[in-house]
């Protein structure tokens, strides 16, 4: 006798779930991509909410760090930052720009420190002499740039005397020769004379007089001045001490009476 067994028909229910099954896969394979997406964008929709919009990175303070010329206070008060609102939106460079007006300041920079702060980091004018204006003094830098005020000369600096017709680029040229000057020399120069851009003359204390041009070849014009000045015979005009030196042309130096 011949054993039988049943035939599963093609639409029973195993079949309906295989085909179930696979129509779930195909949609799942269509949809995934969509979903990704979607998932993205919410989490990106996320972050720029996070950051852009709540106050959970709020801006909170003003960190000041590198100056010893402006109090911190100043600078905060230059800076005029908005607090409260997030720190992402806040505008650095209308901060930056407003702290460069503080003139004592050569350098501004400034940045987010998360997670609320504002860091403004600043760098001083370095002064290398001094100059009178209207019987008040001030601090020029190596740029030529005429700063601050005082009723007294500033100590341990060279004093610029420029008449009132003198061009801002003359005092410019001067501050570069008192920078070209090495420290030893430097100290000893009591007053830089400025009639012209191209006629500059520098004052040694206690020692001559130093006509020095315009500030091209500085290097070499500080170089033979020094030679000069720690030659005893070099500055002697029948055995008496010169009153005058030029080094206007660094080649061929001359003194005089």
């Amino acid at each position: 006798m011949t054993a039988t067994r049943p035939v599963q028909a093609p639409h029973g229910p195993d079949h309906r779930r295989r085909f179930s099954r696979r129509s779930w896969q195909r949609r799942w394979r269509r949809a995934r991509p969509l979903l990704a997406l979607a998932l993205v964008l919410a989490a990106v929709g996320g972050v720029v909410w996070l950051f852009f919009f709540s106050t959970t990175f709020a801006a909170t303070t003003v960190e000041v760090e590198g100056s010893a010329a402006v109090d911190d206070a100043a600078i905060r008060a230059a800076a005029e930052a908005p607090l409260g609102g997030p720190l992402a939106r806040v505008d650095l460079d209308a901060i930056e720009q407003r702290v460069a007006e503080l003139p004592a300041l050569a350098e501004v920079r400034v940045s987010r420190g998360w997670p609320d702060a504002i860091r403004v980091v600043v760098t001083d004018r370095v002064p290398v002499a001094a100059i009178e204006t209207n019987g008040r003094w001030r601090m020029v830098d190596a740029d030529g740039f005429v700063w601050g005020r005082s009723a007294t000369a500033p100590r341990n600096l060279p004093v610029v005397r420029a008449g009132g017709e003198v061009r801002q680029s003359a005092v410019a040229e001067a501050a570069r020769v008192v920078t070209s000057l090495p420290g030893s020399l430097a100290q000893d120069v009591s007053e830089v004379q400025v009639r012209t851009i191209d006629q500059i003359s520098l004052q040694i204390q206690d020692g001559p007089l130093v006509q020095w041009g315009s500030a091209e070849q500085s290097q070499l014009k500080a170089e033979v001045l020094a030679t000069m000045l720690g030659s005893d015979e070099a500055m002697l005009i029948d055995e008496e001490p010169a009153g005058e030196v030029d080094v206007s042309v660094p080649a061929q130096p001359t003194i005089s009476r």
